[in-house]
């Protein structure tokens, strides 16, 4: 299950993967120690605080997940059912 913790880390990534001046340009290294950074800057007291390792590996899980849940959603998506919106499906799968 995801936490609150995880979805600040899935944030800081989305923040650092599409910063338009830094961008696409940058090592893995620099890429992950950003991530972390703002992940410890940002969170709440009670989190723990994460090295670029524990990030990266937590990060690599939370994607695992993230691809089962996409291909699940383009198995009930393609063709797309009339009268249907997206909401709709995702309800109905109960996901």
């Amino acid at each position: 299950m995801v936490c609150v913790e995880d979805l600040l880390l899935v944030q800081s990534w989305l923040n650092v993967s599409k910063d338009p001046i830094q961008g696409n340009g940058q090592k893995s290294t620099t890429f992950w120690k950003r991530i972390t950074s703002n992940y410890n800057k940002y969170r709440e007291a009670s989190y723990h605080l994460r090295t670029v390792v524990k990030e990266k590996a937590r990060f690599q899980k939370l994607s695992k997940i993230v691809q089962v849940f996409v291909g699940c959603y383009k198995s009930v998506t393609n063709p797309p059912k009339s009268r249907h919106s997206e909401a709709d499906i995702v309800d109905v799968q109960g996901l």
